[in-house]
Order: C-alpha cells, then sequence, then structure tokens
C-alpha cells in the first residue's frame, strides 16, 4: 500500500517546531503517532476517524484530532478587536488576543499565572453552519456530549443547563495534552449558524477563573 502525502501550512511547521523545542515527550509522541498513521492510513486508527458532516464534509476526526496540539502565539488586543465580527463579548482585561483571529475562529489567551506557567487559559469562539436552519440546540449539545470522550481521557460531564432561546451550555472535565483541564462549552444557534463559546482552564485553576470572567463570557451577543 502507498503512503499518503500530507502538506503542512507555514503556521502547522512553526508550530511542530515549538513543540519540539519544547521537549515535552508525551505530546510529541502523540503527535508523530498521528502523523505516522495519517501517511498510511488517515481513515482508520487513533481517534475513532470518520467522515465529518454538514459544513466539515471532507475532513475528518482524526485530523481534528491533530490540531488539538497546536501551539497558541498571542499580542495585545485592541479594543474595538470584534468590530468587523456579526458578535459581540467583552474580553476579560489583560488577557490578549490569539495570532490570525477571524470571525469563525478566535481565541484570546490568559496573562501567565507565574514565569514557569506553560498552560494558558483561554476564550475560544468557533462559527460555523448549523446542520439545519434553527436547529434545537440540545440535539448539538447531545452530539458533542457523545463525541467529546473519544477525544478527552477520563471525561466527565458536570453540569448541563438550557439557557433563554435556541442556548445551551455543558461544564465538563477530563485530561487532554497530558493536561487535567476543565471546560465551560456554550452553544448558541440562530438561523443557519452555530456559535460555540469555549472557556478552557487547568482544573485546578477553573474556579478561581471563572469567578472572574463568567460576566465575561455572559457578555456575549450577536449584532
Amino acid at each position: 500500500m502507498g503512503q499518503y502525502i500530507i502538506e503542512y501550512t507555514e503556521s502547522a511547521i512553526t508550530d511542530l517546531k515549538q513543540h519540539k523545542k519544547s521537549g515535552n515527550k508525551p505530546v510529541l509522541n502523540k503527535i508523530q503517532k498521528l502523523i505516522s498513521e495519517l501517511k498510511v492510513h488517515p481513515y482508520e486508527g487513533t481517534g475513532q476517524p470518520e467522515p465529518l458532516k454538514h459544513n466539515l464534509q471532507g475532513f475528518m476526526k482524526k485530523l481534528l484530532l491533530l490540531f488539538c496540539f497546536v501551539v497558541f502565539r498571542a499580542h495585545a488586543l485592541p479594543a474595538d478587536s470584534l468590530r468587523n465580527f456579526s458578535y459581540t463579548l467583552d474580553i476579560p482585561d489583560g488577557w490578549k488576543v490569539k495570532d490570525n483571529c477571524t470571525e469563525t475562529d478566535c481565541s484570546f489567551l490568559a496573562p501567565q499565572d507565574s514565569p514557569s506557567d506553560t498552560f494558558l487559559e483561554n476564550i475560544n469562539i468557533t462559527v460555523a453552519d448549523a446542520p439545519s436552519k434553527n436547529y434545537p440546540v440540545e440535539k448539538y449539545t447531545a452530539f458533542s456530549i457523545g463525541y467529546l470522550p473519544s477525544v478527552i481521557e477520563n471525561f466527565e460531564l458536570l453540569e448541563r443547563k438550557k439557557l433563554s432561546g435556541n442556548s445551551e451550555y455543558i461544564i465538563y472535565k477530563g485530561l487532554k495534552s497530558g493536561f487535567h483541564q476543565t471546560w465551560k462549552q456554550y452553544y448558541h444557534i440562530k438561523d443557519s449558524k452555530m456559535y460555540i463559546i469555549t472557556f478552557t482552564a487547568e482544573t485546578p485553576q477553573f474556579e478561581a477563573y471563572l469567578n472572574r470572567i463568567s460576566s465575561n463570557l455572559d457578555s456575549f451577543r450577536l449584532r
């Protein structure tokens, strides 16, 4: 059987160099395993790969697993960073915007807790096409809860709550990229668009951070 050819973007090459420089062997081994599998059998193996549907047609879950290891790079946040977007969110004071922020994929990074801190708490906003117009958020939440255990070790759902309108959030925890993490993830669906806001923190710091930024997360609004 022949091998598949992997084409790397410039940002992917930069990220891989950063990981090699970090010397984090468990993460490097996971990345190398995924790359090796992609070259030989991209449609089977780690992560229960399967074709994705709707706006992600042509992509595989396995490819999304590889994206889990990207390195965040950030710069200072202009006050009007979201002025041209279809939504708004009050960014926590002192946080920075991740490089290459777009309306459909934008992340904000917290300052380091200490000089030795290697994990940056973050908020990510993702915009995608919904499976159908005004798709019930309960169905998408159920799909996410079923899918997340395949990419997060020791996945545990802590809370699920329906919000006003076609919105809902869940809180869950688990092990990812060598870090014990906890997430609060909001799902907002309006017309044919789906807006996913995810706050990620190391589990020991999750409650303290959430107490400080909960009003920021709740400030999300569509223009």
